[in-house]
């Protein structure tokens, strides 16, 4: 019987399955770059703009940069592919620790969503969060990750803590968002509150345009 489809004088024909891999790195790699592209391009206009947090405009917490991660971070979820040398290792702790810096720097793109689309991409986030994290452990405890596993736990305990955090702050926002207009001109204008309350409340309320015309309204 010769060779036809994926069979070979009937057995199962896996010399061309690893083809693609050089494509597929590429891939992940083109990815990485537009992640790092965007988030410098922020960080620009951040420090250009003499900003007090960094605007987050290009690469907020979306469906466009949560795709992009998907692609980054391929090699972290992967759970079945053996990749036994050192580099190997080294780009799945790599693809991981991308994601958990991911994840701090969504935070100033909070405030910048309406409170049923913010908790729609928090609810994604979570999602993909959580997968990375369940593949992981599986994969330490498969063997398929055997270097680099107290970095991988460091890791996955970042970003579980910086889940929580940015929960916590997705909610915080959107309940100072609900301060009518005339309780922030009252605010500013009595001065009420702690220093470090009213610093909360001015960070918070940094990208909202209320605020903007509330100020100029004070003014």
């Amino acid at each position: 019987m010769g060779g036809q489809g994926n069979c070979l004088d009937g057995k199962l024909d896996d010399s061309g399955y690893s083809s693609p891999v050089p494509l597929i790195g590429l891939y992940i790699t083109g990815a990485t770059l537009v992640c790092l592209l965007f988030i410098l391009v922020d960080a620009f206009v951040g420090f250009r703009n003499r900003k007090r947090w960094l605007p987050c405009r290009f690469f907020s917490l979306n469906s466009i940069t949560l795709t992009l991660l998907s692609i980054a971070v391929k090699l972290p979820l992967d759970l079945t592919s053996p990749m036994p040398r050192v580099q190997d290792q080294l780009s799945k702790l790599t693809g991981t620790t991308l994601m958990c810096i991911c994840m701090g720097i969504f935070f100033p793109s909070l405030g910048t969503y309406r409170e049923s689309e913010c908790f729609n991409n928090m609810a994604a986030l979570t999602i993909f969060v959580v997968t990375i994290v369940v593949n992981i452990c599986i994969q330490m405890h498969t063997g398929l990750i055997f270097l680099f596993q107290a970095e991988h736990i460091t890791i996955i305990c970042c970003m579980m803590i910086l889940l929580v955090a940015l929960w916590y702050f997705a909610s915080e926002i959107h309940s100072q968002n609900e301060v009518s207009h005339d309780g922030i001109k009252a605010f500013i204008m009595k001065g009420r509150g702690s220093m470090l309350h009213r610093l909360r409340v001015s960070y918070v309320r940094g990208y909202d345009s209320t605020l903007n015309s509330c100020f100029v309204g004070v003014r």
